[in-house]
């Protein structure tokens, strides 16, 4: 786990987008887990971001879905058994 800090405009958001391949960085080479992945095809993108998480500071919630199905939606994408992804709070039950 890795925490970034700065004052605004030091960079923090720019750095993550170009780890998350989201940005291009404009000079240099980026390597992650001893690779670089610098100019990856779009499908290797992918697979890579598949290794990481990132939590933005405006979160992104898809706005006609609850907490769960928005935390439940990567799951889904990348393969879950839906029986092992809770839809609601089991303690609530």
């Amino acid at each position: 786990m890795c925490f970034i800090t700065g004052p605004s405009g030091s960079g923090k958001s720019t750095l993550l987008k170009v780890i998350a391949l989201i940005e291009a960085p404009t000079r240099g080479k980026l390597y992650f887990d001893e690779r670089n992945v610098t100019g990856l095809n779009k499908s290797s993108i992918s697979t890579f971001r598949k290794k990481m998480g990132l939590v933005f500071q405006d979160h992104r919630l898809l706005n006609d879905r609850n907490v769960f199905e928005n935390v439940a939606l990567p799951l889904r994408i990348n393969g879950f058994n839906p029986k092992d992804i809770p839809m609601k709070n089991k303690s609530s039950s």
